[in-house]
Formats: structure tokens, C-alpha cells, sequence
């Protein structure tokens, strides 16, 4: 971190002489960037880290750097943090970390905050917005008629309190419809009917969508994406998508790379979810060679379900202790019990 250059960082502190002296971005942007790499993203777990482990404490040189400090930094250098991020790569790719010989790109699922069941449609949500029409309208038939009668502190162009709230509920509803429809409109192009499955707008985090969790069942979730360089490990990019799948993001993410370090990556890396006619034709225009598992439909070797003799429910009573092994003539699978003929 002592060659990256901080003054446009510095620029933006007040020296006014007054109060202890404000700590350095060097080492706060430092403490943040390390505990990515080390998956503390918590400004309050890095607080911690940095009290009480000895690589944080080392890292910081024994500096005392609280959960706000870090909460404020993080929005107060939002942007010089991701060019932080490129001067970091650029300098591993200067001492030989970074070949870009080899590159993987995968992607996950991160849980929104947005509860589970905290989502609308369209129709509930073209509900919500007549019913808060209804409320405003109300609100502003009394406003009027206290008006008529004495002079209100209060007027329409700068609304009293309840009245602002219920236009600014109405305001959110509306961008909330505008999203839902969208959706719906997309979803109407790959064939599926918005009236039987319509689309769901998450509420209290409405950038999200609902999709499969890693765990099973379906919630507001994200799609982060990484790309890394096979030789280190370092990321040399990331992004983030509320769509379920990432394939669309290969590309960019490799022109994103060529931009940062100045040259394509050679060999990219990825999972079967990604291996499509698309991404090889777009991947043999960048001059990158694509390495992806092939899917196939033939039936694997030892498959229980391709077995010549497959296994047979068992005719015990449910719950009954049975004696029998996997490598006897019984199979116990969970709580149903199978054995062959």
C-alpha cells in the first residue's frame, strides 16, 4: 500500500487544527480491502479485527479504528475505492503476481435484505397505490377545510407531515410498479404467462429479485460475480446482477479486465452454466481461449437409477429398525428404507 498515491485521498481532509488529527486513509482503506480479502465486510467485524487480531493489528500498526470511521470512509470514498482496487492490480501485475495467463469467472447467490415474503406484484401493488390515493385525497380535504376556517402553517406545495408521508409512500409505489412491469414485460418475451407467475418486487430492498437459493427455495437474492487470476488468486474483477443467471456478464467482465490491466486475458475458466454457443463466439472474438465443461445426457456408471436391479420401497412399516447395510440386501436413504430384489 506504500505505492499507491494517496494525496487525492488526503485533498479531501479539512485541516483545521482543532481535534485529534483524523487517521490516515492509507491505513483505513487498507483495513477494508484486507477484509474482503479475508470475508469480514462488517464495518463493526473489522473494528473487532482490528482490536483483537494479529494480522488487522499488524496491518494498521496498532491503530484504534471504530465501526463508524469505517462506515463513514466507505461512503465517503466509494469511487476512490474501486480505483484503489485497479491500482492494487496494476501493481501486482508490475512485481509478476498477476500473469493473466489464466483467468476463472463464476459467479454466486447473496441473500437480500429483504425478508422472504416482503414482496408485491402488480396487481397487489396497483392495490396499494389506489388505497393511498384514497388516503391523500382524505388528508387533503381536511388540510382544505382547516384552511377555509383559520390560516394553516402548512400548505400543499410544502406538505405537514402526514400528508408528506403518505405522497412519499406513494412515490415509492409507483417506482415499485414501474420495476414490477418491466418484469413482467421481460418475462412475457421468454414465455412465461405474467398472469399465472407473475413477477415479485421485493419491498424493503426492491434492486434485489426473487430467485433460487443456494440452499433451496426461493427468496430476494443477488448474483456477485468474480473474475480471478489463476496464478495468485487476486480478483481482477468483479460485479454484481439481481438476474438469476450471470452468463451475460462473461463478456463484459473480460473486456473489463483488458481495460484495467491493459491486455485480454489469455485462457478463461469457467462452469458448465456459462458453456454456450453465445459466450465460445464471443470469447473467439477477443482472441481468448474458453475452457468450460461439457453437459451430457448419457447415462452415468453406478447410477442407481440406470441400475439393471434398482431398488424397491421397502415393505416395512415406516420407522421400523432394520438390521440390514448399504452392502447388504436393505439401503437405508434418509428415513425410507429401500432394499433390491
Amino acid at each position: 500500500m506504500s505505492e499507491v498515491d494517496w494525496t487525492p485521498w488526503e485533498a479531501k481532509y479539512k485541516r483545521t487544527g482543532l481535534g485529534q488529527p483524523a487517521i490516515h486513509p492509507r491505513w483505513v482503506g487498507s483495513a477494508i480491502l484486507y477484509g474482503l480479502y479475508r470475508g469480514i465486510r462488517s464495518s463493526r467485524r473489522l473494528e473487532e479485527a482490528c482490536r483483537y487480531r494479529f494480522d488487522f493489528m499488524w496491518l494498521v500498526e496498532c491503530r484504534r479504528i471504530d465501526h463508524t470511521t469505517f462506515a463513514k470512509f466507505r461512503t465517503k470514498f466509494h469511487q476512490p475505492l474501486k480505483d484503489l482496487f485497479r491500482q492494487i492490480g496494476h501493481i501486482a501485475l508490475t512485481m509478476g503476481m498477476i500473469t493473466l495467463g489464466e483467468v476463472a469467472f463464476d459467479g454466486t447467490r447473496v441473500k437480500a435484505n429483504n425478508g422472504r415474503f416482503k414482496t408485491r406484484t402488480a396487481k397487489s401493488l396497483e392495490e396499494k397505490l389506489q388505497a393511498l390515493d384514497a388516503i391523500f385525497e382524505e388528508l387533503s380535504a381536511k388540510i382544505a377545510a382547516a384552511d377555509a376556517e383559520q390560516e394553516s402553517q402548512g400548505s400543499l406545495t410544502r406538505l405537514p407531515g402526514e400528508l408528506a408521508d403518505v405522497e412519499r409512500r406513494q412515490k415509492q409505489v409507483h417506482q415499485a410498479l414501474e420495476k414490477v412491469k418491466a418484469a413482467d414485460a421481460a418475462r412475457r418475451k421468454d414465455g412465461v404467462d405474467p398472469e399465472k407467475n407473475p413477477a415479485q418486487i421485493p419491498t424493503t430492498d426492491p434492486d434485489s429479485r426473487v430467485m433460487p437459493n443456494k440452499e433451496g427455495g426461493y427468496a430476494p437474492n443477488y448474483t456477485p460475480t468474480l473474475t480471478t487470476d489463476g496464478a495468485c488468486g487476486l480478483i481482477v474483477d468483479c460485479d454484481v446482477t439481481s438476474e438469476v443467471n450471470e452468463s451475460h456478464l462473461l463478456a463484459e467482465s473480460v473486456d473489463r479486465v483488458e481495460e484495467a490491466f491493459g491486455r485480454k486475458p489469455e485462457k478463461l475458466l469457467t462452469d458448465a452454466g456459462n458453456n454456450s454457443g453465445q459466450i465460445m463466439q464471443a470469447m473467439e472474438q477477443r482472441g481468448v481461449e474458453f475452457y468450460a465443461p461439457v453437459t451430457s445426457n448419457q447415462p452415468q456408471a453406478g447410477n442407481p437409477a440406470q441400475r439393471s436391479d434398482p431398488p424397491r420401497a421397502c415393505r416395512r412399516k415406516p420407522g421400523t429398525n432394520c438390521r440390514a447395510t448399504i452392502m447388504g440386501n436393505w439401503i437405508n436413504r434418509a428415513s425410507c428404507m429401500m432394499r433390491r430384489t
